[in-house]
Order: C-alpha cells, then sequence, then structure tokens
C-alpha cells in the first residue's frame, strides 16, 4: 500500500548515507515505514544526504537501499538486516528528526559466467541473486550477463566473517527462467556461499534449453496472419506474436504440461485446442523436446456492449465478464458515457460484475428482480443495457479503550450467510467506510494485528462489542442506506497474546507477556477462553458454562506476518521467480 502523504503535514525525517569510511553514497533510496508499511522515499543527493518531508505524525521504520549496481549492502537504521529490530523513529505534526544516519558495510559479491549447452555465452540474461536464510531472506540483486556471457552480483549481505547461501535465478531469451545450476525448480537449485565484504565463484554454468512448442493459428478463413499466442508450461508463460502464415514458434519453456491460448482481431480469444476456456493439455516431457502441433481454432468473435443506466460522469466504473464456470474474466473501464464493449467472446452465457461504489452504486453481480445473478447469452455482437441499486455503506471510527484512534485497522462486513465479504481500513484519524454494499444482514468484525513484536496492537471486537464471533449481532443495512455511528473500540493487547491488557492486569495476568494458554485457577480454562467469555481466570467460581468457547483451545492465534512482498527489493526485472524480487 502506498500512502499519499498530504502537504499538510509538515514532519520531517533526515540524514546521511555513508559508507564505513565516513564517504557519502549518492543514488540510495531511503524507505520511511509508518506501522502499517505505508511508506514515503527520497534518494540521497551526492552528500549522501536524505530528507523526507510530509510526513504524518507517527512512528516509522527507515532503510537504506542502494542500487543492484551499488557494492555496499541493505540495512535497515541503525544497522540492522531485520524490519523488526530496526530503530522506531518518532515524528511529531510539524516535527523534524535529523542525524539519522547508515554507514553501509560493503557486502560481497558472486560472479560467473552463463553459456548455452553448445557453450556458447549468453548475453543480456537477466541475473538475480537471491538469500536463501532467515538472515538475508530479503536480499535480492539484479545484474546483466555482458558480451561474454559474465556477471557479478554485489552487495550480498551476511553477518562479518560468516557466508550466507545465496541462490540465482536467471531469465534470458530464448531459455526457460531457471536457477543454477541449473534447475527449475528454487529448493533443487545449487546455493553459493557469500561472505560480507568478499567475493565469491560461481564458475561457468550451461542454461538448460528446455522445449519448443510450436503450432498452427486458423480462423473460419485459414491461418491467422496477426495476433498473439500465450504457451504455458509448469510455472512460466511465454508470449509471441503468430507468423503471417498462421504459424508461432515458442521457445524456451520447461518440460511438462503444456496449454496455449490465442487472440487475434476480430476472433475469439481461445485456449486450445479450440475452448473458450483454459481445458486439454499437451505433455512434452523430455528436455530438449520439440512440441509440435498444439494448434488452435479461433472463431469469429462475439461481443458484449454494456451499458449502465446511471447519471453522471462513469468512467471510474469498471466490469468484469464471467463465463458460467468463472474460469476466464474480461472487462475493463467503462467510457464517460457508461458503455463498454467487451470483445474476442466465444457464444455462451455469462455473468457481468460491475464495480460501482464510486460512483454511489453496489459493487456486485447485475442481478434479476428475485436478486439471482443475471445470465447474458452472448451470440454475435450482443447489447445489453444494464442497472444496479444505490450502494449501502458502513461507516464510523475505531478506537482504542484508551480513546485514541486506531490506524490501519481492517473492518469486515460479511454477509450473515458467509458468502461475501467486504473491508475498510481506518485512515490516521480511525475513521473508515464501507461503500458499495447490495443491501442484506452483515457481520461486522474489527481486527488489528501488528507486524512486529514490539508494536502496539489491539484485540479483535465483532459489532458493537463482542470478544468473539458468537457475540456478533446481525445488522441489516437497505440499499442506498448509509449507516453511519458504527463505532468500535478495541482493547489493547501489546503482549499480542489476543487478550485485552487492562483485562489482564485487573486479573492477576500478566500484560506484558503471552500467557493466552495457561490457566492459573485450574478449572480447565485457558486465559484466552476466559478473555472470550469475560469469566475471572483466577478463580474457579466462575468456571465456563460447558467449556462453550473451546476450553483449553491454548493460546492465541497466528497474527498477521509481515507481507514479505511489500518489503522486497524493487527492480526491473523481467521474469520474477515470485515477490521477492520486488522492491518494498
Amino acid at each position: 500500500m502506498i500512502l499519499l502523504f498530504s502537504q499538510a503535514f509538515a514532519g520531517t525525517l533526515s540524514g546521511t548515507v555513508v559508507d564505513t569510511e565516513g564517504a557519502p553514497i549518492s543514488g540510495v533510496d531511503v524507505v520511511a515505514y509508518d506501522a502499517r508499511l505505508n511508506y514515503a522515499t527520497a534518494e540521497t543527493t551526492s552528500d549522501g544526504g536524505f530528507r523526507i518531508g510530509a510526513l504524518p505524525a507517527g512512528t516509522y521504520r527507515l532503510r537504506a537501499m542502494p542500487s543492484d549496481s551499488d557494492p555496499r549492502v541493505d540495512r535497515f537504521l541503525p544497522d540492522t538486516w531485520d524490519y523488526c529490530a530496526g530503530e522506531v523513529v518518532g515524528v511529531t505534526e510539524a516535527g523534524a528528526v535529523d542525524t539519522l544516519d547508515f554507514a553501509l558495510p560493503t557486502g560481497g559479491s558472486l560472479t560467473g559466467r552463463i553459456v548455452s549447452t553448445s557453450g556458447a555465452p549468453v548475453v543480456g540474461a537477466q541475473v538475480l541473486g537471491l538469500g536463501q536464510s532467515e538472515r538475508i531472506s530479503l536480499v535480492s540483486r539484479l545484474t546483466t550477463t555482458d558480451i561474454d556471457g559474465g556477471y557479478t552480483i554485489v552487495g550480498l549481505d551476511s553477518e562479518p566473517g560468516a557466508s550466507e547461501p545465496y541462490a540465482v535465478y536467471v531469465a534470458a531469451s530464448g531459455f526457460p527462467r531457471q536457477y543454477l545450476a541449473p534447475s527449475y525448480d528454487e529448493e533443487t537449485s545449487a546455493l553459493f556461499d557469500v561472505t560480507l565484504g568478499e567475493p565469491a565463484d560461481a564458475g561457468e554454468q550451461a542454461l538448460l534449453d528446455g522445449i519448443t512448442v510450436t503450432g498452427t493459428v486458423t480462423g473460419p478463413d485459414g491461418p491467422v496472419a496477426s495476433g498473439t499466442v500465450y504457451v504455458y508450461s509448469p510455472s512460466q508463460v511465454l508470449s509471441v506474436a503468430i507468423a503471417s502464415d498462421g504459424t508461432y514458434v515458442a521457445d524456451g519453456l520447461p518440460p511438462g504440461d503444456v496449454t496455449a491460448w490465442a487472440s487475434s482481431g476480430g476472433l475469439a480469444t481461445t485456449y486450445y485446442p479450440d475452448g473458450d476456456r483454459p481445458g486439454e493439455r499437451v505433455s512434452f516431457p523430455d528436455e530438449g523436446q520439440l512440441g509440435e502441433g498444439v494448434d488452435l481454432s479461433l472463431p469469429t468473435e462475439s461481443s458484449l456492449t454494456v451499458t449502465l443506466a446511471a447519471e453522471g460522469d462513469l468512467s471510474d466504473v469498471s466490469v468484469l465478464l464471467y463465463n458460467d464456470t468463472y474460469t476466464v474474466g474480461r472487462g475493463g473501464g467503462l467510457e464517460d458515457d457508461g458503455t463498454l464493449t467487451i470483445a474476442g467472446l466465444h457464444p455462451g452465457a455469462y455473468f457481468l460484475f460491475v464495480y460501482g461504489a464510486d460512483v454511489g452504486l453496489t459493487d456486485d453481480f447485475v442481478r434479476d428482480a428475485a436478486g439471482a445473478q443475471l445470465t447474458f447469452e452472448v451470440d454475435g455482437a450482443t447489447a445489453a443495457t444494464v442497472s444496479l441499486p444505490a450502494g449501502a455503506s458502513f461507516s464510523g471510527t475505531v478506537r482504542g479503550d484508551g480513546g485514541e484512534p486506531v490506524y490501519g485497522a481492517y473492518i469486515y462486513a460479511t454477509t450473515a450467510d458467509g458468502e461475501s465479504t467486504e473491508v475498510g481500513v481506518t485512515d490516521r484519524d480511525g475513521a473508515y467506510t464501507i461503500p458499495g454494499l447490495p443491501g442484506a444482514d452483515y457481520v461486522l468484525r474489527a481486527a488489528y494485528a501488528a507486524y512486529c513484536p514490539s508494536d502496539a496492537s489491539w484485540t479483535k471486537v465483532w459489532w458493537p462489542d463482542g470478544r468473539s464471533e458468537e457475540d456478533a449481532t446481525v445488522t441489516t443495512i437497505t440499499a442506498g442506506e448509509a449507516r453511519t455511528g458504527v463505532d468500535f473500540v478495541l482493547f489493547g493487547d501489546d503482549d499480542q497474546d489476543l487478550m485485552g491488557d487492562d483485562w489482564e492486569a485487573e486479573n492477576g495476568l500478566d500484560p506484558e507477556r503471552d500467557d493466552a494458554a495457561e490457566d492459573p485457577d485450574g478449572d480447565g480454562a485457558a486465559n484466552a477462553d476466559e478473555w472470550l467469555a469475560g469469566t475471572d481466570p483466577t478463580s474457579q467460581s466462575e468456571e465456563l458454562e460447558g467449556c462453550s468457547r473451546g476450553c483449553g483451545s491454548g493460546g492465541a492465534a497466528l497474527g498477521m506476518l509481515i507481507p514479505l512482498a511489500v518489503l522486497r527489493r524493487r527492480t526491473a526485472w523481467t521474469g520474477a521467480p515470485r515477490s521477492r524480487a520486488l522492491r518494498w
């Protein structure tokens, strides 16, 4: 989540980034994360200085991230690899904190050479070093092979004097994306030990050739002369152009079960061999195999022109058209006048979902008068005018039991039948709105989970003040109703054991450690169960009747984990194996 900081705030964080000799480092991205992992950035100047301004009041952790080509390592302030171990810096509204200084050591490097099976250098390949242990799990550095197939990955981190394991992932034109040395699976890839400040050698590695898939794309009038074919083989998709004679060649995919689909102007997007959804696959299990005959037959397209019957500018409304098994969805944003043509369709039955909350309508499937999803029968050029009821909304505030607004709490509105959930998030004032709801019965819940064990947290609350789902109140809202004042009070839970700290202190428990699974009164009910029931955890005179809430449940549930995709490096990588290639 990217936080767009308002200029109405004037908090500022500033400092310098230097190397261990005190020399300034320019071009380093310095990122300030708030308690909910929203962020702002600044880049160091020639003197190593940075200034991150217009920050809302709150707490932040900072990280300095040199470019992929810089030999210095990434670090959280003041000098740690662990986000949660980073220094927490508080900034007040209109306040400034300076002298936030980093001294980045030079990392290790890994050098190697990549060649084809014939020994020819692989030029221009993207080579990504990926940390494999917990210590370096956030480390990823990217480089490109030179004219001789050589590469050097720099800035690889470890503890001083200790090596850490790195895998190497390669994306090269004409080859499947793969790990060295060589493997399609990270679990079986080679690991290279790298030590801070020292060079390591990966040697020469030959890439697997993979398989080549070929076929012909035809339409009602014969070979299709243009368009795109997408070929899938385990975990990888390769897109290639259709040649003027209708043929295509997809070179460099992993062996395995292959499928393909194609799109071309005026024709229906089609999955192998001639369907409107993923179906058959063809097995090409052998390395180096030529997979021929993956042919596709594309019929003339059908289309659906949707017109939304509503007033005003409708360009903020988008739609998705699903087939009858929800395996394929196509759509886009409406024009100002509320129309959109969805082309490339096969004839058939479809369902239409409209995201209308931004214009006061529902986010919902188009339904008939009885409330059932409306089926759109598409055959040829089909048009439909649709309407949606006015959207309902819940809004209110979330505060802690000390009266403070809770920023970044999640509010879940779940239909009473459990089939649909919409989510709102509180702003810095603790306010939220969940718009675009169909009129229905809902169960509402507010929750907050800290990302780090040392950070402030709160327990869950079911509307209006229940401690468990059994206490939830079903709330009915009608179409177009704006229900305000749906306010929650969360109980402070800084030891993150899912019990309110004040309640723990009042009942003789320890609000500074996780004692949820303990049973001090020996009545068979864990403290967590006593919290849910509102009974005294230190007195057998208040036993849980029938232990209906799960006596002896053994403590707190797992909290929210740090979303590592948000904490990864951002690169120009075009073949990332997973989210670890993202910069956070």
